[in-house]
């Protein structure tokens, strides 16, 4: 059923009420504008928020879209469902050796990460007088698994270190090979301070 003109424009001058109102009543501190809650779908029950709770985002524009809640499609167990079978069935307890034969190996459940390629990397150490041109240090390192990286010296002397995400991995590791050969190799395998 189509709406005529005169019922679009009512409900357009309504919508416009509306918004009014509820532009004063967030205006005067007597509601709230909150984002809307992320559910499973638009059948999730949710309970009721109260008066004075609006759901929706306020545009650059300064005109407040209103959105009840948002659908992700993915149904949460619990909040969109009841729990299944596969949530309710009681632990299974395995039964794990408590003596192994020397030299028996712990079969692995899944392979083993893989470690990164080699990058090779250079740094300048500068002279101690001004005719000391310096010397250009080469070295490697590659990423391993876990958040580590391996750094290699010329003399094929190697070290792994912690990293964290947003590190400057290579910044670091011409750091760490330029204080192994300024100081020679036994502080080159200590942790780095930080």
């Amino acid at each position: 059923m189509s709406l005529t003109a005169e019922e679009k424009a009512a409900l357009q001058r309504l919508e416009e009420e509306r918004d009014r109102r509820m532009i004063e009543r967030l205006e005067k501190g007597t509601a709230r504008l909150l984002p809307p809650p992320v559910v499973g779908s638009a059948e999730t029950p949710r309970e009721r928020d109260g008066d004075g709770i609006y759901r929706g985002f306020l545009t650059p524009e300064g005109v407040i879209e209103r959105m009840d809640f948002i659908p992700t499609g993915v149904p949460r167990t619990g909040r969109d469902c009841e729990p299944g079978e596969w949530h309710r069935r009681p632990a299974e307890a395995t039964e794990v050796p408590t003596y192994r034969e020397p030299g028996v190996r712990i079969p692995q459940r899944f392979a083993p990460a893989s470690d990164g390629p080699w990058v090779d990397i250079s740094t300048a150490i500068g002279g101690k007088t001004e005719s000391d041109p310096g010397r250009i240090i080469q070295g490697s390192y590659r990423h391993k698994a876990g958040g580590y990286i391996e750094v290699r010296t010329e003399d094929n002397k190697s070290v792994v270190h912690p990293v964290s995400p947003g590190d400057n991995v290579e910044a670091f590791v011409r750091k760490q090979i330029r204080e192994a050969f300024t100081r020679g190799t036994g502080d080159f395998w200590d942790r780095p301070n930080r």
